[in-house]
Parts: structure tokens; C-alpha cells; sequence
């Protein structure tokens, strides 16, 4: 069987530069807009990494390669305010390290002919995290782009009971999406309440923070599992339905179900929000 050989392009470096044959894991992203897998996936080969260095297998030091598609380095919209490379590596600088000294070297190359495995079941926190000091809530603002694959309603959701919400109480809603920058997001995600979103993959970085989570759909998207309610949410749903996500603490693995607080909800149930 004859090989296809593709150049590979260096775009940037996260720690020490590397060539991807000198890598302890290769990750192909072909599909950078879709920040939850990104994310998610990034998350998965570190926690597999993590298991591999307490189990005495490796050496601290992880030199992880990602390759992306060369045509999706710029911006994915003219209106958003960094490029697809630009969030990658805020991404990569997010994540805590976990006792690892952590390196990522990124190249594209022409085409990734192959897309992502949905198995997200690691939750590798990020640096900043959750305080909630702000008299404020943060709100993905609706949009009719993205998946919507149910048989109702998941997309550009009324959100009008909302801002009625926040004006019984006295809060200021911050409004967000994808044309913001991630830096800005992040800081005001930890600063706020919560979060509250359509189905989308955006709020993941108030997950990875450790934010509580709203998500609203038409009619709820969850299944009961073990007496309890949980979301499906972010990729297949592997990161909020599976018992045995890798919980990663201060270099401590916890394999356990997820329960920070990520709820779906519909536009008729405002009393839902307060329960935060």
C-alpha cells in the first residue's frame, strides 16, 4: 500500500519547539471551530498522558504535537476578533499543568482527511477558575448557527426570561459569542455568577473553569442516570453523562461522574435560575 506524504507547516510553539516525530502524542483538530472538541480533545491526550507518567511509563516531560488544517489558521468569521491559531494557543496556555512539563508544537498541513473521535471524558480544569464575584450573569448570545440536530429546538433560543431574571435581581448580563476575544470571555466567565447558553459549545470554557452552567434547549436534552439528572451536552455528551470522567486535581486523577453544576433547562423554567 502506497503512503500519501503531506508537508507539514510549524505555526507555533506552546513551551519548547519540536518536530512531530519527536512528539509523545500527535492530535489531528480538523475542525477548529468547534471549540468543545478542540478543547475536549486537548483535555483527553493530556489526562492519557498524565496516567501514562504515574504509572511510571514516561518521563514529566510531554512534548504534544497538533496538526491542523493550513486553510483553517485565520479567523473562521471576518467579525471575530483572533484567528482560529490565536485561540488554539490561549487554549494551550489555559490548561493546568498538573505536575507535567507540558510543551505543544503546532503545524498545519494541506487537508486532514479524517474527523474527530467524539470520546471526551477528561476534565482537565484550566488555570483560572470560578469566583463569582460580580453582580452579573454571562449569556452566549443566540444564533440559528450551529448543530441542531434534535427533533426541536436547540438553537437561537428566546432568551427573554433572562433579562427578566436579571432585572428581578439586580444583575448585569454580559453578552457573548464567538466574535469575542477568549481571553476577555474566560476572565468575565469566572467573574459572573453563571453562565447561560443555547446548545453550544462555547460555554465549555466556563466548564473547564469550573463556572456554573446553564444550557437551554426547547425541551430538555438529558437522561437520568444513577437517580440523578444530567445534561448531554458539549461533542456526544461523554463529558456530563459518563461515570467514569477523569476528575484532574493538582496532578491527582479521580475517575467519577461530573458534578459541578451543568444544567439544561427550557425558556419556561426562569425558576431554575435560582437555584445558583
Amino acid at each position: 500500500m502506497s503512503k500519501i506524504k503531506q508537508s507539514y507547516n510549524f505555526l507555533k510553539s506552546v513551551g519548547n519547539p519540536f518536530f512531530p516525530e519527536e512528539a509523545n502524542d500527535i492530535i489531528l483538530l480538523p475542525a477548529l471551530q468547534n471549540i468543545s472538541m478542540v478543547s475536549m480533545t486537548i483535555a483527553n491526550t493530556l489526562a492519557h498522558n498524565l496516567k501514562l507518567y504515574t504509572s511510571g511509563l514516561i518521563s514529566n516531560k510531554i512534548k504534544i504535537c497538533i496538526v491542523i488544517n493550513d486553510y483553517e489558521k485565520g479567523k473562521h468569521k471576518d467579525t471575530d476578533e483572533e484567528t482560529n491559531l490565536e485561540r488554539l494557543v490561549f487554549l494551550c496556555n489555559e490548561f493546568e499543568s498538573n505536575g507535567l512539563d507540558i510543551h505543544y508544537s503546532i503545524f498545519s498541513i494541506d487537508q486532514i482527511n479524517y474527523i474527530a473521535h467524539e470520546q471526551c471524558n477528561s476534565m482537565w480544569y484550566f488555570k483560572r477558575q470560578w469566583i463569582g464575584n460580580k453582580n452579573q450573569i454571562m449569556l452566549k448570545k443566540p444564533s440559528p448557527v450551529g448543530y441542531s440536530g434534535f427533533e426541536f429546538q436547540t438553537r437561537n433560543i428566546n432568551l427573554d426570561f433572562v433579562y427578566e431574571y436579571a432585572e428581578e435581581k439586580n444583575l448585569k448580563i454580559v453578552e457573548f459569542d464567538y466574535g469575542n476575544n477568549f481571553d476577555w470571555i474566560l476572565d468575565e466567565m469566572t467573574h459572573s455568577k453563571f453562565i447561560i447558553s443555547e446548545f453550544a459549545g462555547l460555554p465549555i470554557l466556563g466548564t473547564f473553569a469550573k463556572c456554573p452552567v446553564f444550557i437551554v434547549t426547547e425541551d430538555i436534552i438529558s437522561y437520568v442516570i444513577g437517580g440523578k439528572r444530567r445534561a448531554v451536552t458539549y461533542g456526544n455528551g461523554n463529558l456530563s453523562v459518563s461515570f467514569i470522567i477523569d476528575h484532574i486535581n493538582q496532578g491527582l486523577i479521580e475517575q467519577k461522574p461530573y458534578s459541578g453544576f451543568l444544567k439544561c433547562i427550557t425558556p419556561k423554567d426562569k425558576n431554575e435560575l435560582y437555584s445558583i
